[in-house]
């Protein structure tokens, strides 16, 4: 039994190629595809990215300036969709910022989120470049239970405050 095989080039001619040429054609045609397909996904982000940042609004709460959804609270997160995939607009922005792929990943191989500078950024739907960054999901839900553990440590601070002042 030969290791080569009749393969039909596109000019129309016969030729005998080895299963290694086959493969190395065929892996050749694959990367070429995978290729094409991220630079189609890299052009619909950018036209997705524009659009959101057509329709974002700022929102000023003292001296910092969200830029949001103006249709949704700002507990709510702006999803919005690229090649059928939901994606939060804040990370759609920031992959696009940052030159990142939708599914950015750190040397561990664990996918990080577009996270919120937060006291700065108050709103979940803020795609303000300057008010993300990138975080493990775990280690921003921490700072998260952190900022409410301290904020409600200062409301209860300030309500016996007035109490004892009155």
């Amino acid at each position: 039994m030969t290791t080569e095989k009749l393969y039909s080039r596109k000019e129309g001619k016969g030729s005998r190629m080895s299963w290694e040429e086959i493969e190395a054609e065929a892996k050749a045609e694959i990367e070429a595809e995978t290729k094409e397909a991220a630079d189609k996904t890299l052009r619909l982000m950018h036209k997705q990215a524009a659009k959101i940042r057509a329709r974002a609004v700022p929102w000023k709460h003292g001296h910092i300036t969200c830029l949001v959804n103006p249709e949704l609270s700002k507990e709510e997160y702006w999803i919005t969709s690229v090649q059928r995939r939901p994606i939060t607009a804040s990370r759609l922005i920031y992959c696009v910022h940052t030159g990142k792929p939708m599914d950015h990943k750190d040397a561990d191989g664990i996918r990080l989120d577009a996270c919120h500078k937060t006291p700065y950024c108050q709103s979940h739907n803020c795609v303000n470049t300057v008010h993300l960054f990138w975080d493990t999901y775990i280690k921003n839900q921490e700072k998260r239970g952190r900022e409410i553990q301290a904020r409600k440590l200062a409301a209860d601070t300030a309500s016996k405050l007035k109490k004892s002042i009155l």
